[in-house]
């Protein structure tokens, strides 16, 4: 989710990227249910009860219902196209 220009300046401390928009958690969790359904992962294995500090359950059932929490992100951030998602249009942030 870091525009390319900044990828540089990250480090293991995982803290994003201060400079730009549309970096946060929710929109990697976005993108990470995406993968999952681009390659008919079941997303129960990579949310799975220890993950999410407690709220797996809560997001896999958001998604089965339609919910996608940081999917506006990947719009706005042009990877994904509105009313498209969980399709994504790139998976790499310019």
């Amino acid at each position: 989710m870091t525009p390319a220009a900044e990828r540089a300046l990250l480090d293991d401390a995982m803290q994003g990227s201060a400079g730009a928009e549309l970096t946060g958690e929710v929109e990697a969790i976005a993108w990470t249910y995406a993968a999952c359904a681009h390659l008919r992962i079941d997303p129960a294995i990579v949310f799975h009860a220890g993950g999410y500090r407690g709220h797996s359950q809560g997001l896999l059932f958001g998604f089965s219902m339609g919910v996608y929490p940081g999917a506006h992100g990947l719009v706005l951030a042009g990877m994904a196209a509105p009313g498209g998602y969980p399709r994504m249009v790139r998976w790499v942030r310019e």
